[in-house]
């Protein structure tokens, strides 16, 4: 079983293969000193890094922090893995920048999403006013963030919800809001559609 630590330093080097980028610049863009990224990637600390790290890490990279090692919570959306008995796999070679979410809350009911549908996102597309995206909002005072599925309404992101609590607007601050893709597809189950 790999460990967190491990699992933070595959990702680290996954980062730093991807952008061609030193330890040093990685560290730098990010607003940490070279010598504590060194000490990680060295082993010479036992220690993981904390969540906020792993998202300005994330950030200087230009990369999505990996949910299961920066901490984050689900929010509206959690990662899908392709059931073969409910769904037919997207095809890699038309859409190699694809991401697959359940969703998990009743923030797009009134766009016709429930829980347990698919969202497909394409990391390619820049959003445009009146899309629905997916996005990440952080909280970095805990180090935490949400993913979270929503219509595109600069400055603001809006849910499509009866909910009150769920249609509070949320502004598209760049220090903590991470615009991730666009929707481009909603799926639903067929084992969903045979109980309804």
């Amino acid at each position: 079983m790999t460990t967190p630590r491990q699992q933070q330093l595959d990702w680290l080097a996954g980062i730093l293969k991807k952008t061609g980028m030193r330890p040093s610049a990685l560290a730098a863009k990010a607003g940490m000193t070279a010598p504590n990224l060194y000490r990680f990637l060295d082993g010479q600390s036992e220690r993981t890094l904390r969540p906020a790290t792993i998202v300005k890490l994330a950030r200087a990279a230009n990369v999505s922090p990996p949910d299961e090692l920066a901490g984050l919570s689900d929010g509206d959306a959690r990662a899908y893995t392709f059931d073969a008995k409910a769904f037919t796999p997207p095809d890699p070679e038309k859409h190699p920048r694809l991401l697959t979410y359940e969703i998990t809350t009743d923030a797009l009911t009134l766009a016709g999403f429930e829980r347990g549908d698919i969202a497909v996102i394409d990391t390619r597309l820049t959003p445009v006013p009146g899309q629905l995206v997916m996005a990440q909002v952080y909280d970095l005072r805990i180090g935490d963030a949400d993913t979270v599925i929503r219509w595109f309404e600069p400055p603001y992101l809006i849910s499509a919800s009866a909910d009150p609590e769920l249609r509070k607007p949320i502004p598209i601050d760049p220090q903590k809001v991470s615009l991730r893709g666009v929707v481009v597809r909603q799926l639903r189950s067929r084992d969903l559609l045979k109980a309804s």
